[in-house]
């Protein structure tokens, strides 16, 4: 990393990063192996469905203490090594999730001249309004971009930089982030949205600030999802 670079140094490297996409590749595996076992062909009930995504956000996030930080350094590295004061802390919060949206934008008009496969589905009309929906408000909201972030550029993208550099770890670790939602549809605009989170997590050196963006874009799907 050269002197001008922002400070993302943390003492786990790739091998340690790979080893954290295949463990996440295995623990996907069995889960979606558990709920076949389970439903059958059927489907799984919504609730049954986010309860295994819940699981897996807390797997991962298992993953990258275990492999990352080891017991050996502070866990806190996964949240990068900077702290930020808090007005520039949410002015690069702001960055990072209006890039990701202008990136989205940009994007679809793309997607769609090339094949509707690509296109971003559309939200969800409603939620049930039970207990449900306050367990999607913990997955969807809270959990899930926090521990997105801790797995795919607190220890991916940290993992790699320091033998690839900046711009390859974005793009693997985006490419990543992408894959693992599973869906043709996400897979751009994921990609996008991760090497804009990976980015801006390069320039601060605090994860802090792309889990707030993360955490607002969830909030706005999960709020127009009824």
């Amino acid at each position: 990393m050269r002197a001008s670079e922002p400070p993302i140094s943390v003492p786990w490297g790739h091998g340690d990063a790979l080893l954290g996409v295949a463990g996440m590749l295995g623990v996907s595996a069995a889960s979606l192996g558990v709920v076949l076992l389970v439903y059958g062909d059927g489907g799984a009930p919504l609730g049954a469905v986010l309860l295994e995504t819940l699981a897996l956000e807390a797997a991962i996030v298992g993953l990258a203490v275990r492999l990352g930080p080891r017991g050996r350094w502070p866990t806190a590295l996964l949240f990068g090594p900077r702290r930020l004061p808090t007005l520039p802390l949410f002015g690069w919060a702001a960055v990072a999730f209006f890039a990701s949206l202008l990136l989205t934008a940009g994007y679809v008009p793309i997607a769609q001249r090339i094949s509707t496969d690509l296109v971003p589905p559309p939200l969800p009309l409603e939620l049930p309004d039970s207990e449900v929906r306050y367990l999607a408000f913990l997955v969807i909201v809270l959990a899930g971009p926090a521990s997105e972030e801790v797995f795919f550029r607190g220890f991916l993208f940290a993992g790699l930089v320091r033998r690839f550099g900046a711009p390859v770890a974005m793009v693997i670790s985006a490419a990543v982030f992408a894959a693992a939602h599973l869906d043709i549809g996400l897979l751009g605009p994921a990609f996008l949205a991760g090497c804009a989170f990976a980015y801006v997590y390069w320039r601060t050196g605090t994860l802090w600030a792309v889990i707030l963006a993360h955490t607002a874009q969830n909030a706005i799907a999960f709020a127009l999802s009824g």
